[in-house]
């Protein structure tokens, strides 16, 4: 699997706080595809770069913060 834009916005929109169902419909996709891609590493990947720069982000909002 080669991550596409489409994959980095369903990224996003889960990581944000959007269900499978909602990211599928703004998307214009099934909820299964959706299933699909959070079962293939190269998506998982993505997705844990993602939480972990949001965290990052967080922690740079944080005083006292050293991360």
């Amino acid at each position: 699997m080669r991550i596409s834009d489409r994959h980095l916005e369903a990224i996003y929109l889960l990581g944000i706080g959007f269900k499978k169902c909602q990211v599928a419909e703004i998307l214009g996709l099934n909820e299964a595809t959706i299933y699909d891609w959070l079962r293939q590493p190269e998506f998982q990947r993505e997705q844990k770069k993602f939480r972990e720069e949001r965290r990052q982000a967080f922690l740079k909002t944080v005083p006292g913060s050293s991360s």
